[in-house]
């Protein structure tokens, strides 16, 4: 055991090499942090953009085309919103389970906790309209998502066909 000591600090002195400053540490840990808020915060985004357009279907629909309920219900899913949500909530585990602590808290916590912020942030999203700004917004500015499956709710102006009168 003394002789690995022994050749642990020969080495050490040899590569010369020092410890890391403690600033160092903490800034990495805070970044970590920051990336996890910024990833719940956007997956909050997400999931009221997808519950905006869920209540935007119109739900007789089926009755006049073929498939059903459920064809309807898979045809206008918002994938892209779910895709989003999904890489996000990823994101933030993975960055999570990277931090000082974070080693120690089980995968369940994590993904429980995290999925219940994101729900109670989402739902408070929603319900502040953010969601239709963020599809808006999306649908004015992004190429690509004019042409996937969110923008059947749209108009040739842009907004969206199925607006509710407040």
């Amino acid at each position: 055991m003394k002789d690995l000591i022994q050749k642990t600090i020969a080495r050490l002195k040899k590569e010369k090499m020092k410890p890391l400053p403690k600033w160092r540490f903490i800034l990495t840990d805070a970044a970590y942090w920051t990336i996890v808020a910024l990833a719940v915060l956007f997956s909050a985004v997400a999931l009221s953009v997808g519950v905006y357009l869920l209540f935007q279907i119109d739900w007789d629909a089926p009755k006049y085309t073929q498939g059903g309920t459920l064809h309807t219900l898979f045809l206008y899913i918002p994938y892209v919103w779910l895709i989003i949500l999904t890489i996000l909530m990823g994101t933030a585990f993975f960055f999570i389970r990277k931090t000082k602590e974070g080693y120690r808290y089980k995968w369940a916590v994590i993904l429980l906790s995290s999925l219940s912020l994101v729900l109670a942030m989402g739902t408070a999203a929603h319900f502040a309209r953010i969601g239709m700004v963020a599809d808006d917004f999306a649908y004015r500015r992004v190429p690509l998502y004019r042409n996937s499956g969110s923008s059947i709710w749209k108009g040739k102006n842009g907004k969206s066909v199925f607006r509710k009168i407040p």
